[in-house]
């Protein structure tokens, strides 16, 4: 009898232990139902920060601006060589940042090639692939509506919308709380691109012509300066931008003045003046299209960068 309990629990042990051994393996790739291929094991994506894309079509349906911030070098790669199989070239994409805590997916990816296609056919055009979905722009509203309709068909699963009408002070409201969450969250541990990221979020939405910062801005570089005390050689390069409207010349004084009062009030908040830079780019650095009030606003920015 004895014998017989020991075998007992010996074989249950061992099914446990064989059990145990299983669970801890990565659950096996589940294969498609659709298109009969293996998905991938999913990473650790979930951790992360959305990749972002954006892309801007310009009259003669070629790429007029293209840039985003993906979790590693081979979705970059991605990204540009459908860029360059649709559009023909990849050049206008040369500012897409590598930033690891981003996920190493674009939302989207599978069949981004041929969202870019019908991206493409749409002159003035305009898709972001952020924050988990695709958020599309176009001059008007029957070539918005069609090619929703389209990207829906195409990118199965994926949200796609239309830019809802500007609502700039709701807009800028928003930037700024999200930029003094990013802001908060930042230590010792943290970097100078940490730091030009949280800055990116917010929208520093000057008085036209002018370039006196607004009073909810200065609230959100108070901050940026306590945290560059913290972070180990904390330093920015400030880029003023202006969208097409108007003369170039102009525009590119104003976009100087602008980032040059950006860096005089930190330097006077107690910045280093040796620690940053300020540089006005007129509107040849565009993120979106000059066609449509949303591509405009989105267009006039400064922008921050590590060295």
């Amino acid at each position: 009898m004895l014998t017989l309990i020991g075998l007992l629990l010996l074989g249950l042990s061992i099914f446990f232990l064989w059990r145990g051994c299983n669970d801890n393996k990565a659950t096996a790739p589940a294969e498609n139902a659709t298109t009969g291929q293996v998905a991938p094991v999913p990473t650790d994506d979930a951790n992360k920060d959305f990749s972002s894309f954006n892309i801007t079509t310009c009259e003669g349906n070629e790429v007029y601006a293209c840039g985003g911030e993906v979790g590693d070098q081979a979705l970059k790669d991605n990204i540009l060589d459908a860029v360059a199989n649709v559009f023909g070239t990849s050049e206008k994409c040369d500012n897409i940042q590598v930033d690891d805590n981003n996920a190493m997916t674009l939302v989207g990816q599978e069949n981004l090639e041929a969202a870019l296609t019908q991206i493409k056919a749409v002159p003035n055009a305009s898709a972001e692939f952020k924050d988990g979905k695709v958020i599309v722009n176009a001059p008007d509203a029957t070539a918005l509506n069609n090619l929703v309709s389209q990207l829906q068909g195409t990118l199965t699963g994926v949200t796609v919308e239309g830019a809802q009408t500007l609502d700039v002070q709701s807009t800028v409201d928003q930037s700024v709380q999200v930029a003094m969450n990013a802001l908060d969250a930042l230590d010792a541990n943290s970097t100078p691109a940490d730091l030009a990221n949280a800055l990116n979020l917010q929208v520093i939405n000057f008085e036209v012509g002018s370039d006196d910062i607004p009073d909810e801005n200065e609230v959100v570089l108070n901050k940026a300066v306590e945290v560059m005390k913290v972070i180990p050689n904390a330093a920015l390069n400030i880029t003023g931008h202006i969208d097409s409207t108007g003369n170039e010349n102009q525009n590119v004084t104003l976009s100087q003045e602008r980032a040059d009062a950006v860096k005089e009030y930190l330097v006077e908040q107690g910045v280093p003046s040796t620690a940053l830079t300020s540089t006005g780019a007129g509107s040849s650095q565009p993120v979106a299209d000059n066609a449509t009030d949303q591509g405009k606003f989105r267009n006039r920015r400064i922008s921050f960068a590590a060295p």
